[in-house]
């Protein structure tokens, strides 16, 4: 066989494979990274309203328990309460608060503070606590003086 016989024939090979090879190219372009995400239970995050506008203001509140979701409260003065919380909107601007005062989790604020507890136990290297199912996480501190504060739940704000 002669050489050029030869060439010729690896120079047709080469090329019948460089067409069958034209599709699968990569490119040198980065390509935007798409997140991946796990199994996701539609339906199963909870919807969270905005409040409606409707300003509380210059109220007392003492000796009961008082619900913050959908509440929007200003210059409001707490003694002596228990607030419950669980995960809605709210906003406190320059609410004054004296006495012991408790916070109560409920519903997806209770979950958001599991969660918290269980993130916080595995960077310790210790077992998470479980909560007592249906039982209320609560928390009590004393305000040793009057304090002006201004709180806003995420989506409380405008």
């Amino acid at each position: 066989m002669s050489r050029v016989t030869v060439a010729l024939g690896s120079f047709v090979v080469g090329a019948l494979s460089m067409f069958v090879c034209l599709g699968n190219q990569t490119s040198i372009v980065a390509q935007p990274a798409v997140p991946q995400r796990g199994i996701v239970a539609e339906g199963a995050e909870p919807i969270v309203p905005p409040l409606r506008g409707i300003v509380v203001s210059a109220s007392s509140f003492g000796n009961l328990t008082q619900p913050l979701d959908g509440l929007d409260l200003e210059n409001c003065e707490f003694r002596n309460v228990t607030l419950e919380y669980s995960g809605g909107a709210f906003r406190l601007r320059n609410a004054s608060f004296s006495g012991p005062i408790r916070v109560q989790l409920k519903g997806a604020a209770a979950n958001t503070l599991v969660l918290l507890r269980f993130l916080d136990a595995m960077a310790a290297s210790r077992a998470p606590i479980n909560p007592e199912k249906g039982k209320p996480l609560d928390k009590t501190t004393t305000a040793k003086y009057t304090q002006k504060v201004d709180l806003v739940s995420p989506y409380g704000q405008k």
